[in-house]
């Protein structure tokens, strides 16, 4: 059976979970933290409200996706019938639809910066969660020996940047 090859970024938990595999762990979640957090792209983009609602505000996954559904069919729907106006005034030129004073691309972008967001603030919290029960189960003795690593690591950070 084939192995299945792991991004570097993701966290690997393969087999038996042991205290000489943790430091590897703890490792791993730290890397996917540390990736997470140049990821991070917050930054309400619309101050406005869609559908009454400021996307901003929205934590809840399912209302994200709902808004975007709202207004991806609201901008379809309008559309449908632009031949209508055009049949009544054919040289009058048609904008495409806003709500809010954003078109439909602006508020879809800044629903998705809004999903990252809310998931990415999920998976940080699941990431520190595991970390400290990683940590709360190793040794004094390996507690010890991963602060060790740890501060050599800082140390070798520091003195390659100069």
């Amino acid at each position: 059976m084939a192995e299945k090859k792991v991004k570097s970024t993701e966290v690997a938990v393969v087999g038996q979970v042991t205290e000489q595999n943790i430091p590897n762990l703890i490792a791993q979640i730290d890397a996917r933290l540390e990736q997470l957090g140049a990821d991070k792209e917050k930054n309400a983009r619309i101050t406005g409200e869609l559908a009454g609602v400021k996307v901003s505000d929205v934590r809840d996954v399912e209302e994200l996706r709902g808004l975007y559904a709202y207004i991806t069919a609201k901008a379809e729907k309008v559309s449908m019938y632009d031949d209508v106006f055009k049949g009544v005034a054919p040289t009058t030129k048609l904008k495409p639809y806003t709500e809010g004073g954003h078109n439909v691309k602006q508020w879809q972008a800044e629903i998705l910066t809004q999903f990252r967001e809310v998931t990415f603030e999920a998976e940080v919290k699941q990431l520190k969660e595991a970390k400290k029960a990683f940590q709360d189960c190793l040794s004094e003795e390996a507690k010890r020996e991963a602060k060790l690593q740890a501060a050599g690591d800082a140390l070798r950070n520091l003195l390659n940047n100069e």
